[in-house]
């Protein structure tokens, strides 16, 4: 944002980073509402919610910015701003549920790593050149569009949500012995009091 700002839109690079600032600051107790949420209502849907948030007024947003009296390009900050803290909110707790207890470090590590050096550290290279090339200064809400889709899409399917469930490979926990039957319901956590059982009785033998 403040390359978008400074030298596509040739907004003043101190107004710019001071803009981003305030805004930063402002997200700073919406980062800690969305983590409370996400403990109410799920990470997943809050996620989700971000995500469609971002697919709704990516454009909106960069319209406002575009529009380049401070006032307007404060309200697209804080819009993309709002929906930016849905995700920081929720994956410090939802990107480690996604790995098993014995490899959950190294590979969060590593996929987490590779994928904001790869993604991340080339978006402002691929949307300037993608701007040079069609004179279009949209293109990072049609960017954010897209990639928002497909995490959208990815989200939906794919990631389960830890909500008040054990991360996986780790031992279910209850309070109650009524809690039990319950536990034993989710495929995951009977497969693995099957497996637990099972290496018991090897161990035994």
């Amino acid at each position: 944002m403040p390359s978008h700002l400074s030298a596509v839109l040739g907004y003043g690079e101190t107004r710019g980073l001071l803009l981003i600032v305030v805004v930063m600051a402002i997200m700073i107790p919406i980062v800690l509402l969305m983590g409370y949420f996400s403990d109410r209502i799920g990470a997943k849907r809050v996620v989700q919610g971000g995500l469609a948030g971002l697919v709704l007024l990516s454009v909106p947003s960069f319209l406002l910015i575009g529009n380049g009296k401070v006032l307007w390009v404060f309200l697209g900050l804080v819009i993309l701003g709002i929906f930016s803290s849905s995700f920081q909110g929720t994956m410090p707790s939802l990107l480690p549920s996604l790995f098993y207890t014995e490899v959950r470090y190294g590979a969060l590590a590593i996929t987490y790593n590779i994928s904001a050096s790869v993604f991340g550290g080339t978006t402002p290279l691929v949307v300037s050149w993608l701007i040079n090339w069609t004179g279009d200064r949209l293109i990072p809400a049609y960017y954010l569009v897209a990639v928002s889709v497909i995490g959208l899409i990815v989200v939906t399917k794919f990631v389960k949500d830890p909500s008040g469930k054990a991360l996986r490979g780790s031992p279910p926990a209850v309070e109650e012995k009524h809690e039990i039957k319950e536990v034993l319901q989710d495929p995951e956590e009977a497969l693995w009091w099957r497996e637990e059982k099972e290496q018991r009785e090897k161990e035994r033998v």
